[in-house]
């Protein structure tokens, strides 16, 4: 375990203004109604993590080079000759404010599904091409659009029970996914890493806990999260793997745990209100469990 002070401004930098400021946010806005309670997610986990950041410094949002679209350009098809400035996790916070915004209007026009999931389709291509390194993408071609699938299939479990159950159990599950996956970037010695995954999985938590007090559909940081958790772990294997004994399997458990979630699709209106919610926790803590259990094993923490 880190010495306490690690642990302790952990705590009131990063643990308490996520989930303060995502609580207070969604909790606000819930207030004016249950439609709100979409927009409530969104802007809440937005203020949570924004808030994390700001006290833990994790990322920036601009590239060194001042040029945005130059940048981007450039992560997604790097000319000859040519060196990329940006690492595939500075992307990550565009992509999940991206994605939440898909996701709200989405759930803002439930009728146009099939729009919906055409654009949650494309997006999720886009962001699997840009999060994985050009040279893993030369090394791997399968590799974007494995992690294409894998974002949009947790997208879509992560949409369908919160809509479903309409309360905070599988943002609180997908909280504990985001959580674990921090957790092996500690391991994988990447303290900035680690604080990709928490900031974000505090954001989430604060959601989650309105999502319990006051009944709403509270899933739209579902994109965000199957982005930046998918992300995070393709970006860790990535910037970890000379100077980091956690196992590719390791990285690969953790950027799927949210999967563990589809046992509850086929039997989701058995599980109601508490249930739902315990058993998403449930399941969402199981499958985070076993990441971190390998990283334990592997590449256990030293001070």
């Amino acid at each position: 375990m880190p010495p306490w002070p690690e642990v302790e401004a952990a705590l009131l930098h990063l643990a308490l203004p996520g989930v303060g400021a995502a609580f207070l946010v969604a909790l606000a806005v819930r207030l004016l109604g249950a439609r709100a309670a979409p927009v409530a997610a969104a802007l809440g986990v937005a203020a949570g993590s924004l808030l994390a950041n700001h006290f833990r410094a994790a990322t920036t949002f601009l590239p060194e080079s001042g040029d945005f679209l130059a940048s981007l350009g450039m992560a997604l098809e790097r000319p000859a000759g040519e060196a990329v400035a940006e690492a595939p996790r500075f992307w990550l916070p565009w992509l999940a404010l991206a994605a939440l915004l898909i996701d709200l209007v989405a759930r803002l026009r439930p009728d146009d599904q099939g729009v919906n999931w055409s654009a949650k389709t494309l997006f999720c291509a886009f962001a699997g091409r840009l999060l994985v390194p050009d040279d893993l993408r030369l090394s791997s071609p399968w590799l974007p659009w494995a992690l294409s699938v894998a974002m949009a299939s947790q997208w879509a479990i992560l949409w369908w029970l919160s809509s479903r159950w309409r309360n905070g159990g599988a943002m609180l599950a997908a909280s504990a996914c985001l959580a674990a996956g921090g957790v092996v970037m500690l391991h994988a010695h990447s303290a900035r890493l680690a604080d990709f995954g928490l900031m974000m999985a505090c954001a989430v938590a604060g959601v989650g806990l309105v999502g319990l007090m006051f009944e709403g559909d509270f899933g739209s940081p579902s994109g965000a999260v199957a982005v930046w958790l998918s992300g995070l772990m393709v970006a860790g294997r990535w910037e970890t793997s000379e100077g980091s004994a956690v196992p590719l399997a390791c990285f690969a458990v953790a950027g799927l745990a949210p999967l563990a979630l589809l046992a509850l699709v086929p039997s989701a209106d058995r599980w109601p209100g508490w249930r739902g919610v315990a058993a998403a926790v449930w399941l969402g803590v199981v499958g985070a469990g076993v990441a971190v259990g390998l990283a334990m094993r592997y590449a256990p923490l030293t001070f």
